[in-house]
């Protein structure tokens, strides 16, 4: 019994290590991405400022008539996808 509570056990430290090996790894590893994430913002931030080109306002009238479209949209395939799945649920016994 003592010799199987010690391979047991010597098992249980391996797998531990090998937790904390694998959990720094992907520490660093993740910290490498943030930092090549963060020298393609910096370089997309200088380059930005050469082909940068503005955006026209959009008046508060279009806005309010493609919200309320949107809506309207958005109620009618509601409304449809509740009818379908009542259909559904009266077809199956």
């Amino acid at each position: 019994m003592d010799l199987a509570q010690m391979f047991l056990s010597e098992a249980v430290a391996i797998f531990g290590y090998g937790l904390l090996i694998t959990a720094v790894y992907k520490i660093f590893q993740l910290g490498k991405e943030v930092r090549e994430i963060k020298d393609l913002l910096k370089k997309s931030g200088r380059n930005a400022s050469h082909g940068a080109t503005a955006i026209p306002p959009v008046s508060s009238a279009e806005s309010d008539a493609a919200a309320d479209e949107y809506a309207a949209n958005l109620m009618r395939s509601l409304q449809a996808e509740s009818a379908h799945s009542k259909n559904e649920a009266q077809k199956t016994p």
